[in-house]
């Protein structure tokens, strides 16, 4: 009797599952192509904001953001169209210009008793910018 572990299992299944066409996409490299880039952008939208919220570093908010630009621009590569790739050229650019601001920011004093935040006012402003060209990319990238 031959013991199948769970890999090899799930690994015969996925590719019968191939074999059968059942994980194949509609056909449309135009519409998996939106659905990876829509995908990506809300992950890169979400940990932008997210650490601009809740990172105290300046340079270590601006170095994760610089990271996120990189990612956003390698989409580009990936652009159905120029609509998409002028979208997603505008989320890094905001992506990019919050970088910026996060070296414009003061380091905190670690000795501190009550350490400085940064500007929650420029945060949310970079926040905004950044949902308004995630969202942008969201509505140009589509199938229809």
């Amino acid at each position: 009797m031959h013991r199948f572990t769970m890999p090899a299992a799930a690994a015969a299944i996925a590719g019968a599952l191939l074999l059968a066409g059942c994980a194949s996409t509609d056909g449309s490299s135009e519409a998996s192509s939106c659905d990876v880039i829509k995908v990506e952008v809300r992950d890169i939208s979400n940990g932008a904001q997210n650490t601009l919220a809740a990172e105290s570093d300046p340079a270590a908010l601006s170095d994760y953001l610089s990271g996120l630009s990189e990612r956003v621009t390698t989409l580009e590569g990936e652009a159905p169209n120029d609509d998409v790739k002028s979208a997603l050229g505008d989320l890094s650019t905001s992506i990019e210009n919050a970088a910026g601001w996060a070296d414009e920011q003061p380091t905190p004093d670690p000795e501190a008793e009550e350490p400085e935040g940064l500007d929650a006012d420029g945060i949310a402003a970079q926040q905004e910018s950044i949902q308004a060209a995630a969202v942008k990319v969201t509505e140009v990238c589509t199938t229809d």
